[in-house]
């Protein structure tokens, strides 16, 4: 139904804009549920986001940690490795020692000849005829041609028969002390 007449035309136009107000366009319902669907994304991606910085802050502390006990155990480690260096140089000197007395024993060992091997070989001088023993005051003199591949005169003491196992004797002080307090 159209009109025809000029009078007719504004109400016709006021009734197409009363009815484009009352009757909601599609594009627009469409526009609205992408923005709250937009919205709700937003949301969900900021949720994840602060659980990605937790997360992050917790593996940080961890990270934190971890490298606080690292750096203590390897600093026990260096203090045990230190411990033990100066115990091995320490056990190496006491074998050093221990090495060194052992060479000197069997040095001394090679060196001395017992009592008996000494006893052995003055009888056979003295079987031999080659020297004669005159004991006095309990020291040992050989008398014979030959001490030593010198000429004896008869008051030498050989050193090898003198009593290894005596005690040792101070020999007498020339000097008198002097008495300074006249008693």
């Amino acid at each position: 139904m159209f009109v025809s007449s000029r009078r007719g035309a504004p109400a016709l136009v006021a009734l197409v804009f009363a009815g484009v107000g009352c009757v909601e366009a599609p594009g627009r319902d469409m526009a609205l549920v992408q923005i709250q669907h937009a919205r709700a994304e937003a949301r969900a991606q900021e949720a994840r986001l602060a659980t990605l910085e937790a997360r992050q802050g917790m593996a940080m502390q961890q990270v934190w940690v971890l490298s606080n006990l690292v750096s203590t155990l390897a600093r026990d480690n260096a203090q045990r490795a230190e411990n033990l260096a100066r115990q091995g140089e320490v056990l190496a000197a006491r074998v050093e020692r221990v090495e060194k007395a052992e060479g000197e024993l069997a040095r001394a060992q090679a060196e001395a000849e017992s009592p008996q091997a000494i006893v052995r070989k003055v009888q056979a001088l003295i079987d031999a005829g080659q020297v004669k023993v005159v004991v006095k005051n309990g020291r040992a003199r050989l008398e014979g041609p030959l001490v030593d591949g010198k000429k004896s005169t008869g008051t030498e003491v050989v050193p090898e028969l003198e009593n290894p196992w005596a005690r040792p004797t101070k020999p007498a002080s020339a000097k008198v002390p002097e008495d300074r307090f006249g008693f």
